[in-house]
């Protein structure tokens, strides 16, 4: 969710220079990992201007940082990643058994009711995220996240 992470950007940008780098939305090309390393590169490349920036991902964003490290070790200088995405099935059998556990039946209702209330699928997905983001954070921020949009297509 675009935006959703900007009281810690905010929180950041007292002591270090903050761009937060929004991935692309889906269009009409197929979406892949090294589309979005490739973009990534060129935000590095193109804002860093030579310095060794700290890359801070969370969830995707922080699978995407790794993937990004990876292939361009010598781009960044730290890596920070925050409530990073699973790679292996195990593991997110673990994190899928971990929500259930926290998911409480007036939660399953509103989630089953997102259909109806919410037919395109974009406000849909907007909508889920803003009322299951409390099962992914521990002493999360009494702010309201700053989701600007969202893209169903691009999440899938």
């Amino acid at each position: 969710m675009a935006g959703y992470l900007a009281p810690m950007a905010l929180e950041l940008s007292d002591s270090f220079r903050v761009l937060e780098s929004f991935q692309r939305g889906s269009d009409n090309e197929p979406i892949t990992l090294a589309g979005h390393i490739a973009d990534l590169h060129e935000v590095v490349r193109s804002q860093a201007k030579g310095s060794l920036p700290a890359l801070v991902g969370h969830s995707w964003g922080a699978m995407l940082a790794l993937a990004y490290a990876a292939a361009h070790p010598r781009s960044i200088g730290s890596l920070v990643l925050i409530g990073c995405g699973t790679f292996e099935a195990s593991a997110r059998g673990r994190l899928n058994t971990t929500l259930e556990e926290r998911t409480d039946g007036m939660l399953r209702k509103r989630i089953e009711r997102l259909a109806e209330k919410y037919p395109d699928p974009n406000e849909r997905i907007r909508a889920f995220g803003k009322v299951t983001l409390h099962l992914y954070n521990y002493d999360s921020s009494s702010s309201e996240p700053e989701i600007n949009s969202y893209e169903a297509r691009a999440n899938q």
